[in-house]
């Protein structure tokens, strides 16, 4: 097991001399003898809406709406067609979601509170490929949207910077 090295996603050059550190840290890891990498996150999947644009879970989660997670997308096979997916990680994740959803035959709604989907990979060079592939797909993407509520059939939310 190693530590998170933040400078291991660095894929480019910053100067002309400096290694590509990602490089580096992989050719670490194959020289230690690694024949596994165990990636501990220490992530938990919440079914309460918690998150960074809300410090109290959301309302109306006893309404009826099935609410899934990350892990569910992956292992339950009964999802309805229409799909909504409330973004509040800003970084990769809800495009991944959004993509495999979509490439399964649903309609996908991408929800961000943020002024684009997934914008913490713009830092990573990725955004740009992630939006291109999300519109290829038929992805709907709804940034500036803070989901405040669950009804029974829908969801209700605010636009805009609020």
């Amino acid at each position: 097991m190693i530590p998170y090295y933040g400078y291991a996603k660095q894929e480019k050059k910053p100067a002309g001399r400096e290694p590509i550190s990602a490089k580096l840290v992989a050719n670490l890891i194959m020289t230690a003898g690694a024949d596994r990498i165990v990636l501990a996150t220490g992530a938990i999947w919440r079914r309460d809406g918690l998150g960074s644009s809300h410090a109290v879970p959301i309302a109306g989660l006893d309404s009826g709406m099935p609410i899934f997670t990350p892990d569910d997308v992956f292992t339950v096979d009964a999802f309805p067609h229409a799909v909504l997916i409330y973004d509040d990680d800003h970084d990769y994740l809800g495009s991944v979601l959004a993509e495999e959803l979509a490439r399964k035959g649903h309609r996908v709604t991408l929800m961000t509170p943020l002024a684009e989907c997934s914008a913490w990979t713009a830092q990573k060079l990725e955004r740009d490929r992630i939006v291109a592939r999300l519109l290829e797909l038929g992805v709907e993407m709804l940034p500036l949207a803070k989901l405040d509520a669950i009804e029974a059939g829908g969801v209700r939310f605010r636009a805009g910077l609020k």
